[in-house]
């Protein structure tokens, strides 16, 4: 059995690549595959260097939930170390801004050779799974009406509130597709069974998203969809 991942992601139109503030990250070919997708708040410092930080923090370590608390003050103290080498030649407006810390939302899943997935969540990407092209799993919204402008962040700074961490497990078989999304697109994917047919290997997923866009069905926003596919084989 092996995790086949297929990568989409676009900048808000009008901006370049370097301006897409969305993260993914995508496992090595040894078992547990990890995979990850986080959107930056654009409000904030350096949201784009802690939302990489995230998946690839996700992605090399999967922690459990016995593991997250230290495993976030790891990121945290990897997003200072970065802001710090920045410091000498920022503007006194952006050291401001830094000290109010980077904040971003996160979905990273975990596939186990033995056909167990597990997934965690903070804020408002969305997890699809898919088997014999029916929608069998969706979370941890069901409901385009369920997002809002201030979802849950992760903060880049230590807090004494939480992070609201939501966990999800499932199994998984050869042929399932699961689709991790942003919250642009999660938003767009959760009616009129547009998941159904973004998850077809043969759609062009940019062009469909950049038409959307067009028709004012999808909000101007980066857009990260990643599809994974469970295929026979090794």
């Amino acid at each position: 059995m092996k995790i086949s991942p297929d990568i989409t992601f676009l900048p808000k139109q009008g901006h370049s690549r370097e301006e897409y503030e969305d993260a993914f990250a995508i496992a090595d070919e040894t078992w547990p595959r990890r995979f990850a997708v986080a959107d930056g708040a654009t409000e904030s410092a350096y949201s784009r260097v802690w939302a990489n930080m995230l998946v690839k923090g996700y992605v090399d370590v999967g922690p459990d939930a016995d593991e997250i608390a230290s495993w976030m003050d790891e990121r945290r103290a990897a997003w200072r170390t970065f802001v710090k080498a920045q410091e000498q030649d920022m503007p006194w407006y952006s050291a401001a801004k830094v000290h109010e810390g980077a904040h971003a939302t996160l979905l990273g899943c975990t596939f186990e050779a033995d056909g167990f997935w597990e997934a965690l969540s903070i804020g408002d990407c969305c997890l699809f799974q898919l088997r014999d092209s029916e929608l069998i799993t969706t979370w941890p919204f069901t409901d385009a009406d369920a997002f809002t402008n201030m979802p849950p962040l992760l903060s880049s700074q230590e807090s004494d509130k939480p992070a609201d961490v939501q966990w999800m497990s499932g199994s998984w078989e050869a042929g399932d597709r699961f689709l991790l999304a942003t919250d642009a697109v999660a938003s767009f994917l959760l009616s009129d069974g547009r998941a159904k047919r973004f998850a077809r290997p043969e759609v062009n997923r940019e062009a469909l998203i950049a038409t959307a866009r067009a028709q004012g069905a999808i909000r101007n926003d980066d857009c990260t969809l990643l599809v994974l596919t469970a295929e026979a084989g090794s």
